[in-house]
């Protein structure tokens, strides 16, 4: 499972390292989560110092841990990568460190797991001479079949007055469907291609990656305090980066989010009260090496949440 290596893929794209490099090729992706960080704590009423839970924590690469823990009485950081989570909070000053802890989880509540289990249940290879069709009907079934908690329950967590989902909501569909993808290659090489353009599949799919959306946005509601305010932060569309690539470049956008999965903001909307419009920026993830190794361009929504009831009154 992807999942699974999760860890050891992180040790490399993300941590100190990595954050001086945002600092050089993409501040202000660094600048707007600070802020909206920011402005999120300020919408959490009657706390005083308030407590902060963030969905997604990893090593902090993003998140201004030290900037945050001078404001916060209590951060919790949740997350599968706990080495990660360790290493995020030892570059934290001694007397600002204890107010930092972490709960190893899965944010989905295992559904990698669950799924794993359905697709062993399979022989793949005995697939190899069925139609392309057939197979991509078979990996359908599988995802209609793999159990998503509405609500997913994390030991160790309660709720707080502020809420930080980082950077994460999209990983949780993409890491399962790659090891669905992975599977179906086990039929033939370079089947799983032609699997994603199937009708089918893609309606499967989108409806699992909306189970899962909708099953965090959930968690971000049962987490959060009644009058607190929650921060969802998440890539919403890719682009690719040609080695000529300037700012000024016009590229092709994919999104990962589409409306089909979340429409925004009106579904945030419908579930939350939004305080504040929707905030838009870039985050330049990779830059191009060459023709045959393109850069990663994102956009990245921040939303900043809170209950209704308690917003409206």
């Amino acid at each position: 499972m992807r999942i699974e290596t999760l860890t050891a893929e992180n040790k490399i794209s993300q941590g100190k390292k990595q954050r001086e490099w945002l600092k050089q090729y993409s501040p202000q992706h660094l600048a707007k989560i600070e802020k909206l960080l920011k402005d999120c704590a300020g919408y959490a009423k009657n706390h005083g110092a308030p407590d902060m839970l963030i969905f997604g924590a990893g090593a902090c690469t993003e998140i201004p841990l030290s900037k945050i823990a001078q404001f916060c009485r209590k951060i919790v950081l949740v997350d599968l990568d706990a080495d990660g989570m360790k290493a995020a909070i030892a570059e934290v000053a001694g007397p600002l460190r204890k107010r930092i802890q972490f709960v190893q989880a899965d944010i989905t509540g295992g559904v990698s797991q669950k799924l794993d289990d359905i697709l062993n249940t399979i022989d793949w290879r005995a697939l190899y001479d069925a139609k392309d069709n057939e197979v991509a009907h078979i990996t359908a079934e599988v995802l209609d079949r793999a159990p998503v908690p509405e609500s997913p329950r994390i030991p160790g967590i309660a709720p707080a007055a502020i809420v930080v989902s980082s950077l994460i909501l999209t990983q949780l569909f993409s890491l399962p469907l790659q090891d669905v993808l992975q599977k179906v290659a086990l039929v033939r090489a370079g089947m799983q291609m032609t699997i994603g353009d199937n009708t089918e599949y893609i309606r499967a799919a989108n409806l699992f990656r909306r189970k899962i959306t909708l099953a965090h946005l959930r968690l971000l509601q049962t987490s959060l305090a009644p009058d607190g305010a929650a921060a969802l932060i998440s890539d919403f569309a890719g682009h690719i980066a040609r080695a000529d690539y300037t700012p000024d470049t016009t590229l092709p956008e994919l999104r990962i989010l589409p409306s089909s999965v979340l429409s925004i903001p009106s579904e945030l909307e419908k579930e939350f009260y939004a305080p504040e419009p929707i905030r838009h920026w870039q985050w330049v993830n990779k830059l191009p090496d060459t023709a045959k190794y393109p850069g990663r361009i994102y956009t990245v929504i921040g939303a900043i949440l809170q209950h209704k009831s308690e917003s409206l009154a």
